[in-house]
């Protein structure tokens, strides 16, 4: 169990809430997503929380070295940030603790740079009509 998760690009929550961490903050460009991920994490006895934000604003949004975990699930994608892969990678390393987990997840035709970490693990799967890289590293 992790002491404090981060999922960035959380949608409505649903990965969100499982998360193996005893604090948990899940961030969404979508203030209509935060909005779903809030009502649907209502109920929970779990310490979960919403910021409505985006990837480029995590350093404003939270202190450094803050989280054990990150997750990032369908953000990386150029139609989203571009050529911005190196800034976005400083933004992920910025709030991950030194020894934190980061997981990855992604369309694996859309996405194919590599996070600057010692990957643990990857696994390729299918899901919808899509085939979907999961990588885990650490910092």
């Amino acid at each position: 169990m992790f002491r404090s998760a981060l999922d960035i690009g959380c949608g409505h929550g649903f990965l969100t809430r499982d998360l193996p961490a005893t604090k948990i903050i899940g961030v969404d460009i979508s203030n209509k997503a935060i909005e779903q991920a809030k009502k649907l994490s209502s109920t929970t006895k779990r310490m979960v929380s919403y910021q409505q934000g985006d990837l480029f604003s995590l350093g404003t949004l939270f202190k450094a070295d803050q989280f054990d975990l990150a997750v990032i699930t369908g953000v990386l994608y150029p139609q989203y940030i571009g050529q911005a892969n190196t800034l976005a990678y400083y933004h992920i390393d910025r709030v991950l603790k030194p020894g934190g987990i980061l997981v990855s997840v992604h369309i694996d035709d859309w996405y194919t740079a590599k996070f600057p970490y010692l990957m643990i693990k990857q696994y390729f799967y299918n899901y919808l009509t899509y085939m979907h890289r999961l990588e885990i590293y650490t910092k």
